[in-house]
């Protein structure tokens, strides 16, 4: 089911569908496009992940995601076209967050006119600490083309 290479877990290849996803201790990082197009409605990430890749989570089902106090970096898409995220708790020691670490793209012409950070109108909420990176991100981000898309809320 996980496969992993080096402590990057870089494919989650279920053999049906799993509603609450428990990532394997030992794993340091979740590759890019690891878990894409899976139906898991929670994962749990262990203490030990440094690193979500580009996309690893691209278009699940995730509702939520409490990111642990190991991660350092989210990267680019991370949790791309989940259209069901609810909310994401991000914890300080994320020092960085990509761009578009949530949204969906659709369609084939320029990105920017196709794309849609919250294709089921709902407004994800962030949860983190005041002056986080997690709050700077959800600031930036809050509206797009005058819809409110983000909330950030301290924890």
């Amino acid at each position: 089911m996980f496969v992993i290479e080096d402590g990057v877990l870089v494919r989650f290849a279920p053999d049906e569908q799993i509603s609450d996803v428990v990532i394997p201790e030992g794993v340091t990082a979740i590759g890019d496009g690891a878990f894409m197009e899976t139906y898991a409605d929670k994962v749990t990430i262990p203490y030990g992940v440094t690193r979500i890749g580009d996309a690893a989570f691209y278009e699940c089902t995730l509702f939520e995601v409490v990111i642990p106090d190991s991660v350092t970096e989210i990267e680019s898409w991370a949790f791309g076209c989940c259209e069901w995220m609810r909310s994401i708790t991000i914890p300080e020691s994320v020092a960085r967050i990509g761009p578009w670490m949530i949204g969906c793209y659709r369609g084939p012409d320029a990105w920017a006119d196709n794309w849609d950070p919250t294709p089921n109108n709902y407004v994800t909420t962030i949860y983190g600490k005041k002056g986080s990176e997690a709050e700077r991100y959800a600031r930036e981000n809050e509206t797009f083309r005058g819809k409110r898309i983000l909330e950030f809320r301290e924890i």
